[in-house]
């Protein structure tokens, strides 16, 4: 099961958001301070994320997040989650 972090309870830990939607969502709507990592191009990038601090992933609905979750999971990376997007 994946995690779900609303912001409050991620402002709590040293992390780093990493923001998965497209480069047309983000435009549309930034999110201050976030890593912009389009999850189709998280298998090729993945080595370029911490594996010190809490990474939080964010999309538009929490569903892409959950899947570069799962797939880090899958990797090693232990130290991840989603952050609710409906919680900013």
């Amino acid at each position: 099961m994946t995690h779900l972090i609303s912001i409050t309870e991620l402002k709590k830990e040293d992390h780093i958001i990493v923001d998965v939607r497209t480069a047309e969502e983000v435009e549309a709507d930034p999110i201050g301070d976030a890593l912009h990592m389009e999850l189709t191009t998280i298998p090729h990038r993945h080595n370029e994320l911490s594996k010190d601090k809490l990474l939080a992933f964010v999309c538009a609905g929490n569903i892409r997040s959950a899947q570069a979750v799962e797939y880090l999971k899958g990797l090693g990376y232990n130290n991840v989650c989603v952050l609710d997007k409906f919680s900013l």
